[in-house]
């Protein structure tokens, strides 16, 4: 009861900023109360003592800040459950916040969060960790939503890199036709998301599970068949023709002697070293640790070599 009236400490307000071609701009400002308990978590915070954090979240259990900060200490101990819960916490405190014109389930695309002030940033912070912990607990769908609730917020800037990851969960979550439809019609970014590196990969991967499961469902002519397969053919030629150095940090990813001990990987090895930029170098290391899982399988595998 005394968390859902806040517990004192002060708020966290949602102010309307302006609005601009049918969008409407909102930031998160603290109250004069809140932002003195801000002041005493950061310099807690600088001590680098968790002993001294644990004594302010002792006393300020509903600060976001203190939350966040105790959930990375819980994390590092292991202690999911307790980490999760406390970044619920902290999310809920911002929602408590929530402008009366703030719609983030109405129409797509029509709010934005400035991420001007510490306050944005740390409610995206939030939302990312919350990402994080659902995903943990195998709850891929739910992860998919906050995805595209956070990146919907700020899809001119993705400061979360939700791009580099919500193919993933899509995936996981078997949401194949969509996630083709978001990587060719999401402009939002200053790169269109179709290519991106991680997402030509896995809209190719989409394309084929989603064959598989569409010929699962019920019968399919053969015509339909060889075009949804020529489709992700097409697709994954096109993404290893526009990043080849992706399937090498794949491949090594999911065997790093793979190319010693099977004579169909050789090619890899003559391939020219990589001359992307260091953004899209890190997008492909990132895509790599994080898919390899969903490229494992043997007929995937297979699919990708030749």
């Amino acid at each position: 009861a005394a968390f859902a009236r806040g517990g004192g400490g002060g708020a966290v307000n949602m102010v309307l900023k302006h609005t601009s071609q049918g969008k409407s701009y909102f930031t998160f400002c603290y109250d004069l109360q809140y932002a003195s308990t801000e002041r005493e978590f950061q310099a807690c915070k600088n001590t680098l003592d968790p002993r001294a954090m644990a004594v302010f979240h002792h006393h300020n259990p509903f600060h976001a800040g203190g939350n966040l900060q105790m959930a990375e200490i819980h994390l590092h101990r292991g202690e999911f459950k307790l980490a999760a819960e406390l970044i619920e916490r902290a999310v809920f405190f911002y929602e408590k916040g929530y402008h009366p014109k703030y719609d983030p389930i109405g129409r797509t695309g029509a709010v934005r969060l400035l991420n001007q002030r510490a306050e944005d940033r740390e409610f995206l912070k939030a939302l990312r960790r919350h990402m994080q912990c659902v995903a943990r607990r195998g709850c891929v769908r739910a992860a998919l939503e906050v995805c595209k609730y956070a990146l919907s917020l700020t899809a001119e800037e993705d400061p979360l890199c939700v791009l580099s990851m919500i193919g993933f969960y899509a995936l996981r979550a078997t949401e194949y036709q969509w996630l083709m439809e978001f990587v060719e019609t999401f402009t939002g970014y200053p790169i269109p998301a179709k290519w991106f590196p991680n997402l030509m990969f896995n809209c190719a991967l989409a394309a084929k599970s989603g064959r598989k499961k569409s010929s699962g469902g019920g019968r399919e002519s053969s015509s339909e068949e060889a075009k949804e397969k020529q489709s992700a053919d097409l697709l994954l030629e096109a993404a290893i023709r526009t990043y080849p150095e992706a399937v090498k940090a794949l491949v090594e990813e999911i065997d790093s002697k793979i190319v010693q001990t099977d004579t169909r990987w050789e090619f890899i090895t003559k391939w020219p070293s990589s001359t992307a930029s260091p953004f899209v170098n890190k997008l492909i290391r990132i895509f790599a640790a994080r898919c390899s899982a969903l490229w494992r399988a043997p007929p995937i595998l297979a699919w990708l070599r030749d």
